[in-house]
């Protein structure tokens, strides 16, 4: 019907958009290559041969043409937006899709069923959030998606409701298109990788789907529309961020590419499984280096399907390699929506010592390719970098190191303490802005819960250096119960509090001289580079900021990184990177989630905290014949520039 429909629209000049013909081109092109696969010789693996003087894989022709209908589509939507902003009807397209639904994707999708019929595609069905695509496909060409999905717009914006609902269509058929594309690609890779290195990225070729409770979610629930995903812990691997925004649409391989990237994760998952004590041989590799470079030349970068959040330590870390090259990706990544949390290994400072030198130390990337200066990197840091993350609609909240209740009515991050309103995005706001608890300038003027929080606020060396002959931890186990609340003192509470503190007012202990000097550097900001690193968090304690917010009314659910196993539970979802196991480096290993959050009642509402300006105002296209052909790379891309940003792909 569909095809009858455009054909009519076509030849009476109605159709309003320019893009379609173009689009219904690619379309047909798509199903006539999917009908060509046959399982005889049907290879994932793109550059292999199924036998003696066969051709290559024919996926490698599919995925050509799905690159093909997902650009199109692009050309599409694009031209749909540009009408929609100018107030201009979309013509005979909106129209159409009013009437008859589905339309496109009911077309596209039971190309696809039928193709999945036939070949009986093992890796798509049966790894996990991968199959989630050809698993809901057939349920797409039954369901009257544009009728509900009108009927609801309907209601929230009655006027725009035809043309919001041809890009809810728009939207979903391109999802469709990347999750096939992805589920082939992935299965590319995968297939290049020994069994041990695919166990090893087991989470990013495939991320467990669960919901806000930590249960698995069957993926045929998922259907076209986003999914929030969560990256633990980088260590350092550009690698694992390319594989994961790939993974969720922002990043296009061509085959080249893919056999590039598959190296890389194999050397990675190589090193890291041999359980090597320090990193300084991977880094210092030159050929991971130039096939890194070489790799820039045979990638795109698009607007993604689903928001990808990074919970940090990303650059200066154990497993960094080209650091240049991940610098281009997670710039252009962050133009497309992209969220990094700064982890304590995204601090410059990290890297250096007292005088500015870089220090030799594996641990903070001192032997991997880098070729921008100290002022690059911080503007990269201020211009990629977020302290924090919040999802109003899923109640998700985010940091690298996690939360912990405070003294007097305060809630304590790495970067201070913020004052528990007993609203999550009071918190966010508050982080977003470093809007801290004010501290005096005088030492002669801390009340107790400002002592409090100096104590809690300092590493080991740096109260030792300030004369404190005891590990504050193990000071603040003798404070007074109920001194950290999420409830503000009341006087008695803080009687007792002063009367605990001056007990300890004695040589080696805290003295008016400590106060002074934990004032000082507290307001010089000194203190704050190894406290990033020692604030960890526990388990309980994030549970405990869960249960604080639970009991003024707000569902949280708090993502972290930095310590602690990879641990779902009261609901905190621990990410760390260390994922249980035989201990040492065996434990470094890539973790990421799926998190599945029913549908809202006004599905265009934007999360709080992310741009709202929609990216597709301004995306540069694509062209095809980058995918499949690319021009060669001559001048490296240069460096960093001076904002921190990467600099255009070279054409």
């Amino acid at each position: 019907m569909f095809t009858e429909q455009v054909d009519a629209a076509l030849r009476s000049g109605q159709v309003g958009l320019d893009t379609l013909p173009a689009c219904l081109t690619a379309v047909e092109a798509l199903k006539r290559d999917l009908e060509e696969v046959k399982p005889a010789n049907a290879t994932y693996h793109f550059d292999t041969q199924s036998g003696e003087g066969a051709a290559a894989s024919q996926f490698k022709t599919v995925l050509t043409s799905l690159y093909e209908t997902g650009y199109s589509l692009d050309g599409v939507r694009q031209e749909l937006k540009a009408q929609m902003a100018s107030g201009s009807p979309p013509g005979w397209m909106t129209h159409m899709l009013h009437r008859v639904g589905t339309l496109l994707g009911a077309i596209a999708a039971a190309a696809v069923v039928v193709a999945a019929a036939q070949l009986a595609l093992p890796f798509a069905i049966t790894v996990g959030a991968a199959g989630a695509t050809l698993a809901v496909i057939a349920g797409m060409v039954a369901k009257t998606a544009a009728a509900a999905r009108l009927s609801s717009y309907a209601v929230h914006w009655e006027q725009d409701a035809p043309r919001r609902a041809c890009l809810a269509q728009l939207d979903d058929l391109r999802a469709m298109v990347i999750r096939a594309e992805v589920d082939l690609v992935l299965a590319n890779i995968r297939d290049q990788l020994t069994p041990e290195a695919a166990e090893y990225h087991a989470q990013l070729l495939a991320p467990p789907v669960v919901d806000t409770s930590g249960n698995a979610v069957d993926p045929a629930r998922l259907n076209f529309r986003p999914i929030l995903k969560f990256v633990g812990d980088g260590d350092g691997s550009d690698d694992r961020g390319a594989l994961a925004a790939f993974g969720s649409g922002y990043i296009l391989f061509t085959d080249v590419g893919q056999a590039m990237l598959a190296q890389r994760l194999q050397a990675e998952a190589d090193y890291v499984l041999q359980d090597h004590s320090n990193f300084s041989d991977f880094q210092k590799n030159e050929g991971l280096w130039d096939l890194a470079d070489d790799l820039w030349g045979e990638m795109a970068f698009r607007e993604g399907i689903d928001p990808l959040i990074f919970l940090g330590d990303l650059i200066h870390d154990r497993l960094a390699s080209n650091m240049r090259w991940g610098g281009f990706i997670r710039g252009w990544l962050k133009r497309f929506g992209v969220t990094f949390l700064a982890g304590n290994h995204d601090d410059y400072r990290v890297r250096v010592d007292e005088r500015g030198q870089k220090r030799p130390v594996p641990d903070f990337a001192g032997f991997a390719a880098d070729w921008a200066t100290r002022e690059q990197w911080e503007a990269h840091e201020r211009a990629v970098f977020d302290d924090i993350y919040y999802d109003e609609k899923s109640g998700v909240i985010a940091n690298h190191q996690g939360f912990r209740i405070g003294p007097d009515g305060t809630v304590q991050t790495a970067k201070g303490f913020f004052r528990f309103t007993g609203n999550p995005k009071d918190l966010f706001e508050d982080v977003r802005n470093s809007r801290r608890v004010a501290m005096p300038e005088d030492a002669q003027a801390l009340r107790p819960s400002e002592k409090l929080q100096l104590l809690m606020s300092i590493t080991y060396g740096d109260a030792a250096n300030l004369g404190l002959t005891m590990n504050p931890k193990i000071l603040l186990t003798h404070a007074p119960a109920g001194a950290c609340t999420a409830d503000r003192w009341s006087d008695a509470k803080e009687v007792e509090i002063a009367t605990w503190l001056e007990t300890y007012n004695k040589p080696g202990y805290l003295t008016p001289e400590f106060w002074e000097g934990r004032l000082a550097m507290y307001h010089s900001g000194r203190d704050q580079l190894d406290f990033h690193t020692s604030f960890r968090p526990s388990f309980e304690d994030n549970k405990s900021v869960v249960e604080a917010f639970a009991a003024k009314g707000h569902r949280l659910i708090v993502f972290k990184g930095h310590d602690d196993e990879r641990k779902i539970g009261g609901g905190v979802f621990s990410m760390n990177a260390r994922a249980g196991g035989a201990g040492g480096n065996h434990d470094i290993r890539p973790t990421m989630l799926a998190l599945y959050v029913p549908e809202a009642a006004d599905p265009a509402a934007p999360p709080v905290g992310t741009a709202k300006a929609n990216p597709w105002l301004t995306l540069a296209s694509i062209a095809p014949a980058k995918l499949s052909k690319p021009a060669p790379v001559t001048n490296g891309n240069g460096a960093i520039d001076a904002s921190g940003n990467p600099n255009p792909v070279s054409a």
